[in-house]
């Protein structure tokens, strides 16, 4: 990743000295764009991967692939090992991520809760918040009988259809609901006639439902989470499989979802 060689201006951008040709800051913004890439590559295999698998992945040449990679292992952000010949995402970019969640407090509150609704449904447990027009995962808790879930920590999935998403939008009054649906690249002729109604429904019933919305064969089943001034702080939900997540099975499911997050509304202050 080649060096920045520029300041940064009042607003905060960065800022390129007068002798830099616009293809210079084209090649220095696609550095970063690409080292990026890398990251989150990396970051949705645990298990490592070797530069070849790397390299097809991110659609890149084996050379720019491994010129960034050294780039970011310098600074910690990576790191290979030369035993079994793969690269892994390094402790500073675990710093990085644990900045984000720690200025979420609740999370470390939350996990207790989550493990018992895990352990109450034997389904995978989900903790996430609405950030733009998506629902990014922030915590989760794995069923120790199936694993299966729609997007793991730090995934991010569309406001409007997955099941905390709809939480949340339920928890919002109906101008704002209509607000953040207008704003997204989505008609309201796409999500149907009866999205109202559903999010009518789920305020009624306080869990919703992502039947197979987000991913065939998976269900979701969430409520939200309440702030001390009675907004939407986050939201808690159990995925799994349709053969396990049957229509009466969620009908018990979908209470003890919202059991749990009244508990930790209360845990956090909210109401």
């Amino acid at each position: 990743m080649e060096a920045f060689y520029g300041g940064i201006d009042a607003m905060g951008a960065p800022e390129f000295p007068e002798e830099a040709t616009s293809n210079e800051r084209l090649g220095t913004v696609q550095s970063v764009e690409r080292a990026i890439s890398l990251l989150e590559v990396l970051a949705e295999h645990g298990s490592g991967m070797r530069l070849r698998e790397i390299t097809a992945v991110a659609e890149l040449s084996r050379s720019t692939t491994h010129r960034l990679l050294t780039t970011l292992e310098k600074r910690h952000f990576v790191q290979f090992n030369r035993h079994d010949g793969r690269w892994y995402i390094g402790r500073q970019a675990y710093l990085v991520a644990s900045a984000f969640v720690h200025k979420r407090a609740f999370v470390a509150s939350a996990i207790p809760y989550m493990r018992r609704l895990r352990d109450l449904t034997h389904e995978t447990a989900n903790l996430g918040i609405a950030e733009g027009h998506d629902v990014v995962v922030l915590a989760q808790i794995e069923s120790r009988e199936a694993r299966l879930s729609v997007a793991k920590v730090g995934g991010r999935m569309p406001i409007h259809c997955s099941g905390m998403g709809k939480a949340i939008l339920a928890a919002y009054p109906e101008k704002e609901v209509r607000a953040v649906i207008a704003n997204m690249a989505v008609s309201t002729d796409a999500l149907g006639p009866c999205y109202s109604d559903d999010l009518h429904v789920t305020r009624r019933r306080a869990y919703a439902i992502d039947d197979e919305g987000l991913a065939r064969g998976v269900r979701c089943v969430a409520s939200v989470v309440y702030g001390a001034n009675s907004e939407p702080l986050c939201a808690i939900s159990v995925s799994g499989h349709v053969s396990r997540l049957t229509d009466e099975r969620i009908e018990a499911v979908g209470p003890l979802v919202s059991s749990v997050a009244q508990e930790l509304t209360g845990a956090l202050g909210g109401r």
